[in-house]
């Protein structure tokens, strides 16, 4: 007859294993639910901050305010997507979208880095 039991080491490996499998679970859902929502808002706002800033003045204070509580936002969602290749170079993009709402740079320049890293994120 066998003995069935399982020994504390192989119990322990079992279990530890099983903890790793479900944290790679957690975090293939993180991405699943956070990617989406990153460009979304990268989406909006790419759209919307043209009007926000004209000419290096801000046309909407609130809707300014809003841009950069949204790129904020933003690099906060990517730091907590899964570590992928495209990651620090995404990251160092939403600094720069942060920096170019701040200084209140050319609708088409915020617009073309949040096509750029909407792509580079639909792609990872």
């Amino acid at each position: 007859m066998t003995d069935t039991r399982l020994g504390p080491a192989r119990t322990f490996f079992l279990l530890a294993g099983f903890i790793c499998l479900m944290g790679m679970v957690r975090m293939a859902i993180a991405a699943d639910e956070l990617a989406p929502t990153i460009v979304h808002m990268l989406g909006y706002i790419g759209v919307d901050f043209p009007g926000t800033v004209r000419n290096g003045k801000v046309a909407d204070a609130a809707e300014h305010a809003e841009q950069r509580e949204f790129a904020g936002r933003v690099q906060e969602l990517l730091g907590k997507l899964p570590d992928a290749p495209e990651k620090p170079a995404l990251l160092k993009q939403a600094g720069e979208l942060a920096q170019h709402i701040k200084r209140k740079a050319s609708g088409a320049e915020v617009a073309l880095l949040t096509d750029q890293m909407r792509d580079v994120l639909l792609r990872a």
